[in-house]
């Protein structure tokens, strides 16, 4: 069966085929819950690219590595039932190296047809040549992601470039929340597309601090100099660096934030050297990566690595599990090698992995509430993906968010910025510091047991700041980065604001300008 495809153009003469398929999750009951491995509307987007893509190379984006073992699972499955070679292999950060080589090769290979059932690990950077087709298995993290996605298709012999995206949202019942009516992740996925069909791409971030990899930065060059200054490492790292947001009041606190927790030393005639804590640091070979790495297990079964889980699971021998694509049984834990011993079995679900992802960009939010007020619909959409949409605009209308930004839905008052993460985020926090227990609920911050007049009230009454670090010492946990933990409240506060409380002077007037107009 063919899928039926619209013919687009993303404005640089290459073609590409693309259609947004809709379908409707349901809830399973408690009791149902620890037999069902996959819910119906899963199996029915693997049944149509199973039906679609099968004899073919390509790559199936899933967002998770839980929903990368999930789908290859349901693959497998399939195939059984069919009784032919599953073509659909997984691939994320997680499965050994020697086993993600083995599916860059197929993919590589023509006369293998495989598809990659993956995350990013296969957006971009290796080599694998052009894929015939590719999949998105609910919204991207952003534009520029699926645009890279996208890129892994239609080059090989003036081919047009094929995406297919699966969305799934939650079915309509009596527990139903007014949120879901909303149908916001199909309409953030059509945001998504819309925006990279026109060429618009996030902005970066450029205010960021970045302290704790500027203290990486300032241990490197004291190692390989045997020392420097203060004002030498000012130079090379902030003022002339790569670290030009770091003023020198905040490398003067910074330094004496790795002095207190005996990273740094200082002799009498001022230069800096490693302290006790820097000089194990540095012999130490995790060192030379900027990023945290988390404790991991390693999987093995009949003596081959099949990669790593968190070391918080599994905690029990017999428990079971799926991991590439496969189910498995723990026969044995062994605690000092930190290896977890596999044989295969007939049940289980994925490992939970550490969640990752980027939030949403303003830009994308706004799209969301045009796609609300419009009335066409894209020439992609299949006829469910349609019907969702319009579930969508015609409960935007009927609780009035064409005229307003805050509803009263029960006990909750619901404000509605259309803005991204970065706003959301502060906003939230200065709803919190006003009184009020406010939360993030996907596009928009619910405040419990107040009116809507109590939250405009607050609005009102807030004094905003750019990147307040006083707004980010609400915050309980600002440890981010990797050295954060050596850095004192002042510049810790500086850098979590900075990072995720970018929400200007100009930005902020102007979402309460609008709120209190739409009111």
């Amino acid at each position: 069966m063919q899928v039926t495809v619209v013919e687009s153009r993303d404005g640089d003469g290459s073609e590409l085929r693309l259609q947004i398929r809709g379908y409707q999750r349901r809830p399973v009951d408690d009791a149902a819950a620890a037999e069902i491995v996959h819910t119906a509307d899963h199996r029915a987007i693997a049944e149509h690219l199973f039906d679609n893509v099968r004899g073919d190379d390509n790559l199936m984006f899933a967002n998770s590595r839980a929903a990368v073992e999930s789908f290859t699972d349901l693959f497998e499955q399939i195939s059984g039932e069919r009784r032919v070679n599953n073509e659909f292999l997984p691939h994320h950060g997680n499965l050994s190296k020697q086993f993600r080589e083995d599916v860059e090769r197929r993919l590589k290979t023509l006369d293998t047809p495989t598809t990659a059932v993956c995350t990013s690990t296969l957006e971009l950077g290796i080599d694998i040549g052009s894929a015939d087709s590719v999949a998105q298995i609910g919204a991207p993290g952003s534009v520029s992601a699926l645009r890279q996605r996208v890129g892994r298709t239609g080059r090989r012999d003036n081919k047009p470039a094929v995406l297919r995206v699966y969305m799934s949202e939650q079915a309509i019942d009596g527990q139903t929340t007014l949120l879901d009516w909303l149908r916001p992740s199909l309409a953030q996925i059509i945001a998504v597309v819309e925006l990279m069909l026109e060429r618009w791409y996030e902005p970066p971030n450029l205010e960021g601090l970045h302290p704790s990899t500027e203290i990486q930065q300032v241990l490197s060059v004291i190692a390989q100099h045997g020392g420097a200054t203060a004002a030498q490492l000012f130079s090379v790292l902030s003022g002339d660096g790569p670290f030009r947001n770091v003023t020198a009041a905040m490398f003067t606190q910074l330094l004496r934030d790795m002095a207190a927790t005996e990273l740094l030393t200082h002799e009498s005639d001022g230069t800096l050297h490693a302290g006790n804590l820097g000089e194990v640091l540095l012999n130490h070979y995790s060192f030379y990566a900027a990023f945290e790495t988390s404790d991991e297990c390693r999987l093995v079964s009949a003596g081959r690595t099949l990669g790593t889980i968190p070391i918080d699971y599994p905690d029990l021998e017999d428990s079971m599990m799926i991991f590439v694509g496969k189910r498995w049984r723990v026969v044995a834990i062994d605690g000092r090698t930190k290896t977890v011993e596999l044989t295969p079995a007939q049940g289980g679900n994925p490992p939970k992995f550490a969640p990752s992802g980027m939030g949403i960009a303003d830009g994308v939010r706004r799209r969301m509430q045009r796609i609300y007020e419009q009335s066409d619909l894209p020439a992609y959409l299949d006829e469910d993906a349609g019907e969702l949409i319009r579930q969508g605009r015609a409960t935007y209308h009927q609780i009035g968010l064409g005229r307003t930004r805050i509803i009263q839905d029960g006990n909750y008052s619901l404000l509605f910025p259309w803005r991204g993460s970065r706003v959301m985020n502060a906003m939230s926090l200065i709803l919190s510091n006003e009184g009020l227990n406010a939360g993030i609920d996907g596009i928009a911050i619910t405040c419990a047991e107040v009116t809507v007049d109590e939250v405009y009230g607050c609005l009102v009454n807030s004094a905003l700041s750019t990147a307040d670090p006083l707004l980010a010492s609400l915050v309980k946990v600002r440890e981010g980065a990797k050295y954060d933990r050596h850095l004192g409240n002042d510049i810790l506060n500086e850098s979590y604001a900075a990072r995720d409380l970018d929400l200007d002077v100009d930005g902020a007037t102007a979402v309460f300008a609008e709120i209190a107009g739409s009111l």
